[in-house]
Parts: C-alpha cells; structure tokens; sequence
C-alpha cells in the first residue's frame, strides 16, 4: 500500500496515478483510490482496517484526517496510541506513506489555486492554513512517514519523484 498524503492542490492525485501507472509497468498490479471527507460515523481507528489493501495507491488516509480535523476542529482526532496501533497495522501491511508539502508562505498553493480553475473542497486560506498543519504533522510523525517532498519551484513537480518513490515502495 502506498499512501500520498498532503493538503489540497500540491498534487498528490498526479502523483498518485502517475505511481500507479509506474508500479503496474513494472509488473506490480496497483489501483488508485481516494478518501474523501468523511462521515462523521466514521470510526477513528478501526475505520480504516478495512480500507488497507496492499496492491492500492491511496490518496489521503489517516494523516489527512488528523491534518484538517485539527484545523477545523470538527474531527476528534487520533490519540498518540490509536496513531501507534494504526500506524502498526499499516506497517504489516507494508505500507509506505510520502508526504507532499508546500512551503508554509503559501505562495506555490496561492499560485496553484489561481492556475486550476477548479472547485476544492476548502476556500485558499483554509488550504494554506492546513499546510502549515502538515508541516507541524511531519515534525510529530516523522518515523510513519516514510519520505517527505517539499515543492522547490523547479518544474516536474511532483512527477519527477514517482520512479524514486516507486523505487522505495514495497509491493
């Protein structure tokens, strides 16, 4: 399972795909999918067992949760255990996680949004906001995130990364 977490519009879909398409050239059968805002049911922990599947790349999972429920507060958010006991589950399933950021300024995410011309589900400063909570994530997390990516403003972004990070992945 490889997992592509990060605020809105760093690219992780791109790179999602772009690793699925890479991982199944060389052999590797992978699908994508992606976890969208969740119902308030939801069950913090337990919720995602189900949804752990080896040959998935997956576009937001439990970071995802733990980033925005933190900003917006309308999320009760994972405890340090129930992180652990998650994060153990993920690792017997072989799960690899990447980090997609942007600088904290804001700049690349504000010049993303004026170039997209599409809906997201959050307003700009919400967006911006959360990745300064992804940042903070990374600092608290860092042993379950297995690498991180910073967008430095060289273009490629975030393609340029798939053939390492499918290098790194264990399918």
């Amino acid at each position: 399972m490889l997992i592509i977490e990060g605020p809105d519009l760093v690219g992780k879909t791109t790179l999602a795909h772009e690793c699925v398409r890479e991982l199944n050239k060389r052999g590797f059968p992978h699908v994508y999918a992606h976890l969208s805002k969740l119902a308030a049911s939801f069950d913090k922990v337990h919720g995602y067992i189900p949804l752990m599947h080896r040959h998935v790349v997956q576009d937001r999972f439990h970071l995802s949760r733990l980033a925005y429920g933190r900003h917006f507060k309308n999320q009760d958010v994972l405890t340090d255990n129930e992180m652990r006991w998650l994060q153990a589950k993920l690792w017997l399933q072989g799960a690899f996680t990447v980090l997609l950021l942007a600088k904290p300024d804001g700049v690349f995410l504000r010049k993303q949004w004026a170039e997209r011309g599409r809906a997201e589900m959050y307003e700009i400063d919400g967006i911006v906001e959360v990745n300064k909570v992804y940042h903070q994530l990374y600092e608290e997390y860092q042993p379950y995130i297995d690498c991180a990516y910073q967008f430095d403003g060289k273009s490629g972004w975030p393609s340029r990364y798939t053939e390492t990070i499918v290098d790194q992945t264990r399918p």
